[in-house]
């Protein structure tokens, strides 16, 4: 679990860095940058890439569909993988016997 763990952790710090990006915030980019260690930056790129991945899907679908807006539909989709992350967290806290 502690793996799981730590994708999560990682896929948390890319929306971040998503976020900040979109907003253009460039001291809260270069802040979170500075979390990053070493020996997470391969869980980093890889969450980006998921995410970046995420997000292409998502906005075709929503072009597809007449439904999307750039910047409201960045929001929306990172909104979405953000509650993805925190339902999995939940779960981990569940099979571990933690309160959520």
């Amino acid at each position: 679990m502690k793996q799981i763990q730590k994708i999560l952790d990682a896929d948390r710090m890319a929306v971040a860095m998503f976020r900040a990006a979109k907003l253009g915030d460039g001291a809260a980019l270069a802040a979170l940058e500075q979390q990053v260690q070493p020996e997470d930056a391969d869980a980093l790129a890889a969450a980006q890439y998921r995410l970046l991945a995420h997000t292409v899907d998502a906005s075709r679908r929503l072009e597809a569909r007449g439904q999307y807006d750039a910047m409201a539909g960045l929001g929306a989709i990172l909104d979405a993988y953000q509650a993805a992350i925190e339902k999995t967290e939940n779960q981990l806290r569940s099979w571990r016997g933690e309160a959520a």
